[in-house]
């Protein structure tokens, strides 16, 4: 089971696995729905487009800055 966080864009580390963002993929120019952040210039490129993305942390790097989407779904 995917375990999904939201995270500030400024706080995106190369290893992270983004699997969603805070757009429709449609209105971004992302041709994957997930991939993983590889370079600096992966991140820059995310940043250009997001405020926050959601990340895998069970496909990727977690981060101390990330909330869990469980917590945030059950604050709504």
């Amino acid at each position: 089971m995917e375990e999904k966080k939201k995270i500030d864009v400024g706080v995106l580390e190369v290893g992270m696995y983004v699997c969603d963002l805070d757009r429709p993929w449609q209105d971004s120019p992302f041709l994957f729905q997930g991939f993983p952040l590889k370079t600096i210039e992966d991140i820059e490129d995310v940043r250009k487009v997001c405020k926050f993305v959601y990340i895998d942390v069970e496909r990727g790097k977690d981060s101390p800055h990330a909330v869990s989407a469980t917590k945030i779904e059950h604050t709504i």
